[in-house]
């Protein structure tokens, strides 16, 4: 199944800090998307229901992956970019919200080279 889901490309929707909650995993850092996306399936992070679960959205949400699993910045980009292509948004809107994120991106990592 994991092969099937690499190969045609779906995309598995994780909701880390809600399936947490629900106990669905015992902790963020030992939820198996972590491994399905390092096998190249393809993931994107969700923030399920913030209002219920007291979150303000899906910055938690990956502040919580990106240090639970460790994950470097060629991860995190891999993610956004899986946010975008894997939306609801007509081919138009993605390709605009991608060309707005990548200069936000670029500005990010010059920035960020510039710190370290």
């Amino acid at each position: 199944l994991l092969e099937k889901f690499r190969n045609d490309k779906i995309c598995l929707e994780v909701c880390p800090i809600s399936e947490q909650i629900l106990k669905l995993v015992p902790n963020i850092a030992l939820h198996p998307a972590y491994k399905y996306f390092k096998a190249g399936i393809p993931i994107v992070i969700g923030s399920d229901d913030p209002f219920m679960f007291g979150s303000s959205g899906i910055s938690f949400d990956f502040f919580e992956v990106i240090v639970s699993w460790n994950l470097n910045l060629s991860d995190v980009k891999q993610l956004i970019i899986n946010s975008i292509n894997y939306s609801a948004l007509s081919l138009y809107e993605k390709e605009k919200a991608m060309r707005i994120w990548e200069g936000k991106w670029a500005n990010f990592i010059r920035d960020y080279s510039k710190t370290y």
